[in-house]
């Protein structure tokens, strides 16, 4: 699925893109992801995780765009990816009146309305899909300013997953499963 490039101007005055990627912007999802995931420990990966080449993020990126049950949105700033968001629909009868979301943003933008707006243009990709009743996403115990985004758009928690998730110093945390109905 694919999104039409659009403007939005962040709370401090930047304008920023927010599009579908595709295959050229392999190496500044690249970048993105490598940034994002060393910045928080609210993602599933540590960066030294990651072994996929500006190729293949750049693939991803454009098998995601030409598949009809996922959606990618990247907000770009001057060419630079500074967050992205994902909605995926199944296909199999028993999934399918269920969407996931996922959202990430770097620390430079927090709080200027980026994570807000992406998580509205995904919800109402699920409110247009057929059949689609919910819309699920899971966080990480502890991110509170995501708890906060996720409840101000109705979306309430449906379970925990204790333990789920063992950082390298140490800490185990619980994965957080929320829902909002359409």
């Amino acid at each position: 699925m694919i999104l039409e490039p659009q403007e939005i101007t962040l709370k401090d005055g930047r304008v920023c893109t927010l599009r579908t990627p595709r295959a050229e912007d392999g190496a500044a999802l690249l970048d993105y992801k490598l940034q994002c995931n060393g910045e928080t420990e609210f993602v599933l990966s540590y960066p030294d995780e990651f072994s996929l080449t500006a190729e293949q993020e750049g693939a991803f990126a454009e098998a995601q765009a030409q598949s009809p049950d996922s959606l990618m949105i990247t907000c770009f700033d001057v060419g630079r990816a500074v967050g992205s968001a994902q909605i995926r629909f199944d296909h199999r009868d028993k999934l399918r009146h269920r969407a996931t979301v996922g959202v990430g943003i770097l620390r430079a933008y927090w709080r200027q309305g980026i994570a807000t707006r992406l998580m509205e243009l995904l919800i109402a990709q699920a409110q247009a899909r057929p059949g689609v009743e919910c819309v699920t996403l899971e966080y990480i115990e502890g991110n509170d300013r995501a708890r906060a985004l996720y409840e101000k758009l109705g979306f309430r928690e449906r379970c925990r997953d204790e333990d789920a998730i063992h950082l390298r110093g140490g800490a185990r945390l619980a994965l957080i499963g929320m829902i909002r109905r359409l």
